[in-house]
């Protein structure tokens, strides 16, 4: 099974975008980075879409899985599409950009946050059939 297969079978908030193209708000750490990328070449697959802001393409979730997507040249991964209307943002370290506004507006600008600063929680529930990475790689599944 093909990624645009996969995901043909998800709600519409389910959405194969260029990694490159994903807004981090986080810094990442290398050796989460490097363990992610172990994870996928051994099981060949992505298991878990990252959360992703639908207005302004900033990650909510899944810094590591973008930036490890991005080493291994990937062409598109799942990414569920949410607005803060259904997800609460909480943050680890007393940051003071405590408002979504605000932490779109730093990421868009550059300012990135230490990593695991934040907290996306989304207020629904999603699964999503596992994708071979395989397919990832394959331009014509977007």
């Amino acid at each position: 099974m093909d990624a645009a297969s996969d995901v043909s079978s998800l709600s519409s908030i389910l959405k194969l975008i260029e990694p490159s193209k994903l807004i981090p708000h986080e810094e990442t750490h290398e050796d989460k980075v490097k363990e992610i990328i172990d994870s996928f070449e051994t099981t060949g697959l992505w298991m878990q879409p990252i959360m992703v802001d639908s207005g302004s393409l900033v990650l909510m979730d899944g810094h590591h899985r973008r930036q490890a997507a991005i080493r291994m040249k990937l062409i598109v991964i799942p990414c569920l599409m949410l607005s803060y209307d259904l997800v609460s943002l909480e943050f680890w370290n007393n940051c003071q950009a405590c408002e979504p506004e605000t932490l779109i507006s730093n990421a868009k600008s550059g300012k990135l946050l230490p990593p695991k600063t934040t907290r996306h929680i989304a207020q629904i529930t999603f699964s999503m059939n596992p994708v071979k990475i395989a397919s990832l790689f394959d331009s014509g599944s977007m």
